[in-house]
């Protein structure tokens, strides 16, 4: 016999009404946002994000209601794939009426979205409540591409046909060998002088930044300051003055040229105040700091034909292309494909990849065209090194003594003791007692050998300058908290990107079939982080973090020259050294050791060679350890990895097959680490590394010994 369903006449119109009571919310939030007279849009002359720099946005305000508008702006940053990657809290705004622009710097995320859109999701905070505003949405670059950009100093609403044939002249695209199957693309986008940044931060959205010669003389003292900074931090500037050289700009290029390789050029001005430069002087390029300045003839931007030699010669140079493939470029247009496909070839175990087939020329053909950012390889030894030294596991010898107390203590302790004293009904309550005793005697344990605090560690990379003053930090920040909880950090005149610490164990990455490469997510298990403020200038990082879960930070913070630093150290970086002479080289081992004290570790980078001064041989644990590489015919091999080294001459194949460093822009695959052009015989590198309380610091300084022709 069937049963009847009994249909309850409550619980039926309890739903109705919860559902109707729901419509009804929700019809009134709409109302409410209808009814809030304020829009928010992304202006169309934000600038589009490059590959590995922070993402600029641009928003336009408007507030149509009645007196100030005293609110703030709360943004989530959604990807299709990974979900929400940030959250945004604002400052306080105050708007009027008139229409205001919000400038904002976000986080180097990429975009898995075929079309490479990251929504921005907006609500304002206003009068205690949140109000909704609609879905914007975000070009940024996709993981599978290469994205590079050019900012070029002038009013986009003039057009000028000479200023855009000569942007076009600096494009990469045209350079590549294999367009067919990488993608590469170099966008050029204009903003006026005063609109230019203040902060060397800000012009991390750029790969190059070209100045013309109407924009030269308008750009003011801490616009001059920001420029100057952001170049000797790695970025590429090209000026063409023509009109009459200002005090402000001609301190600006002497300064430049004062802490380049060529320090013996001077400028002059003629009775107008324009520069003289020798009829030969199509172009002096220099490198100054860790970037890249070059001072071009105005004359340029007016030639119908820009396939000149020297021109190109100059691209390359800008790009900071690798000295194999200048002449290449020079004569051919495009890199050197054989060179590419080498440094492919040498990436492999001992410069030989696994197997009878990998060596084929459409397999390493392939490698050279990945173009894409890539993660850097190795690192878990860095991320052993940043774990508290206090951190040990329970032995599993106690964890089995515990176990094994709790099941006598449940088991004949309970029959035996509940049974002497007639009292086994009490069992009921004895064992979860029990279980709650031997549960905190379990997390007590734990937390004394794993420690209860919440620690921070860092790997802090300073690039020095002549004088010991640093031109850039970078920094790698270690966040272990010993209990679940919400830890706070604060930067001020920093970029912030989130790193996932799987990132450094290529186990745990997932395949990519646009990339045909493993990949780690670009959120780790600590989710989305709450940044409050305004980047660069200063905000708040708020991170929701589960015990014992590594959650990894990134820094980046340049240097002004209007700052009144002293000397990082007492090291003398300007003492004369004979880099081809390894035994001269190997005489720095005692001011080392002087200056930073016996502990200090010292290394010298040459190409592909390495020489320890001082030291272990490997500074992290791992590096002589074989890492697992994916390589692209579907299987895993191994190969042998410096992590410093990787840091400061990447090997991997692809870009850095082409290109010998980025300009700044605190990413996820730390590309704009490497500094050294491994195919270039006349540059070293000096890595220093010490122990700075829990942190660990490495100074780097580049020396060149002959300067570029």
């Amino acid at each position: 016999m069937r049963s009847a369903t009994l249909i309850n006449p409550t619980a039926t119109v309890h739903r109705t009404i919860t559902t109707v009571a729901s419509l009804l919310s929700l019809f009134a939030a709409s109302i409410s946002h209808a009814e809030l007279p304020l829009s928010v849009e992304v202006d169309p002359s934000t600038p589009q994000a490059r590959s590995g720099g922070p993402i600029p946005v641009t928003l336009r305000l408007r507030w149509h209601g009645p007196g100030v508008f005293d609110g703030s702006l709360r943004l989530s940053l959604v990807d299709a794939s990974e979900g929400t990657l940030a959250r945004i809290e604002t400052d306080p705004l105050y708007l009027m009426e008139e229409e205001q622009l919000h400038r904002l710097l976000l986080p180097a995320f990429h975009a898995s979205d075929p079309l490479g859109e990251l929504e921005l999701r907006v609500s304002c905070l206003f009068e205690g409540e949140q109000h909704l505003q609609p879905t914007l949405r975000l070009r940024v670059p996709r993981i599978e591409q290469r994205r590079l950009t050019v900012l070029v100093v002038r009013d986009s609403s003039l057009q000028s046909a000479n200023i855009d044939r000569f942007a076009n002249t600096l494009s990469l695209d045209a350079c590549n060998p294999l367009p067919q199957q990488s993608q590469i693309t170099t966008l050029t986008q204009s903003m006026t002088a005063d609109l230019l940044a203040e902060d060397p931060l800000q012009l991390c959205p750029f790969d190059v930044v070209v100045v013309p010669p109407s924009e030269f003389e308008r750009i003011k003292q801490k616009q001059l300051d920001a420029l100057h900074a952001w170049t000797l931090a790695g970025g590429s500037l090209l000026v063409l003055p023509e009109g009459p050289v200002g005090e402000s700009q001609l301190r600006f290029l002497d300064e430049l040229v004062a802490e380049s390789d060529q320090p013996e050029i001077r400028f002059v001005l003629n009775s107008e105040g324009r520069l003289i430069l020798l009829e030969e002087d199509d172009s002096i390029r220099l490198r100054t700091g860790l970037g890249r300045f070059v001072l071009a003839r105005s004359t340029v931007i007016r030639r119908s034909e820009r396939d000149e030699v020297e021109w190109r010669r100059t691209t390359a140079f800008l790009w900071k292309l690798q000295q194999d493939h200048v002449e290449s470029i020079v004569e051919n247009r495009v890199w050197d494909v054989e060179v590419a496909k080498q440094v492919a070839k040498e990436y492999g175990i001992d410069g030989r990849w696994s197997g009878g087939t990998n060596t084929d020329d459409a397999m390493l053909e392939m490698l050279a065209s990945r173009l894409h950012p890539q993660t850097v390889t190795g690192g878990s030894g860095m991320l052993e090194r940043l774990l508290p030294s206090g951190l040990r596991l329970v032995p599993i010898g106690l964890m089995f003594l515990l176990l094994l107390t709790y099941l006598a203590a449940i088991g004949p302790f309970d029959y035996w003791f509940l049974g002497m004293l007639r009292l086994r009904k009490l069992t009921w309550v004895l064992f979860p007692a029990m279980t709650v005793a031997f549960t905190s005697l379990a997390v007590w344990t734990s937390n004394q050998y794993m420690s209860s605090n919440d620690d921070r560690t860092s790997l802090i990379i300073r690039d020095v300058a002549d004088n010991g003053r640093p031109l850039r930090e970078n920094r790698i920040e270690l966040l272990f908290p010993g209990s679940s909880t919400t830890m706070t950090t604060d930067y001020q005149r920093s970029l912030f990107m989130p790193l996932n610490h799987e990132s450094y164990m290529a186990s745990n990455w997932r395949y990519n079939p646009q990339t045909q490469t493993y990949e780690p997510e670009q959120q780790g298990m600590s989710g989305a982080p709450v940044i409050a403020g305004r980047m660069p200038a200063r905000v708040e990082v708020r991170q929701q973090i589960a015990q014992w879960t590594p959650q990894l930070n990134r820094s980046l913070s340049i240097t002004s020259s209007a700052d009144e630093l002293a000397d990082v150290t007492a090291f003398d970086w300007r003492a004369p050294v004979n880099w081809k002479d390894a035994t001269d080289v190997q005489r720095l081992t005692p001011r080392i050791r002087e200056a930073f004290g016996k502990g200090a570790s010292a290394y010298v980078y040459h190409q592909h060679e390495r020489q320890v001064l001082t030291g272990p041989q490997h500074f992290f644990k791992d590096e002589a350890k074989s890492e697992m590489v994916y390589m692209p015919n579907g299987v895993w091999s191994h190969r042998t990895v410096d992590f410093v080294q990787e840091l400061c001459v990447r090997s991997q194949p692809g870009w850095f097959g082409v290109v010998s460093q980025t300009s700044p822009g605190c990413g996820p695959m730390l590309e704009d680490l490497a500094l050294l052009d491994r195919s270039d015989p006349n540059s070293w590198l000096l890595v220093i590394a010490v122990d700075e309380g829990d942190d660990t610091v490495l100074y780097r300084k580049v020396y060149r010994q002959e300067p570029v022709e």
